[in-house]
């Protein structure tokens, strides 16, 4: 009987296919449906073929993921729960540069724009339907920041929000 990379005996180590390498088992991923238990690429070889596969199929790969999660809503949120649980550092990371970035801008307001702020989301609050308070320009865009201010505010439904994301939209 002819192996791919070492005979069950020698677990300890593996041949890649792809660099031809002789690694220690850890540095492959496990995979029973091979004899020797280890995938036949080691982890390197895998992370590049998956790399280079993402950079030729990039746009197809995140329609197919959008489509998913608007046809799995509750396992989607489950997943991003599940995420936001694991790697809770990032969280309170992104949720402390937003809080920065609204408490920055608010420091100069008068009372009158704290007041017209504060009408804002109370305004937002008693609307029947899904609304959102949005930023004209994004607090934290990818061109350009804008500020937490009276001007840069405007009350949109949640659909319309959620789907300009972080971008500025063109006028």
């Amino acid at each position: 009987m002819a192996y791919i990379g070492n005979s069950p005996a020698n677990v300890g180590t593996n041949t890649c296919i792809k660099c031809s390498e002789t690694k220690a088992a850890n540095e492959f991923h496990k995979n029973t449906t091979y004899t020797t238990g280890l995938d036949s690429r080691c982890k390197m070889c895998k992370k590049a073929a998956h790399k280079a596969n993402y950079a030729l199929n990039r746009k197809s790969i995140l329609a197919n993921n959008k489509a998913w999660r608007k046809n799995n809503p509750n396992k989607a949120r489950e997943i991003d729960e599940r995420h936001r649980l694991k790697h809770p550092e990032k969280f309170a990371a992104k949720t402390a540069k937003r809080r920065y970035l609204y408490n920055a801008s608010s420091i100069n307001l008068n009372q009158g724009q704290k007041v017209e702020i504060e009408y804002l989301y109370m305004y937002n609050k008693i609307m029947p339907g899904a609304w959102d308070v949005d930023h004209i320009v994004p607090l934290n865009g990818e061109t350009i920041c804008g500020l937490h201010i009276p001007e840069n505010l405007q009350v949109i439904s949640h659909k319309e929000n959620r789907m300009k994301t972080n971008k500025l939209e063109a006028a």
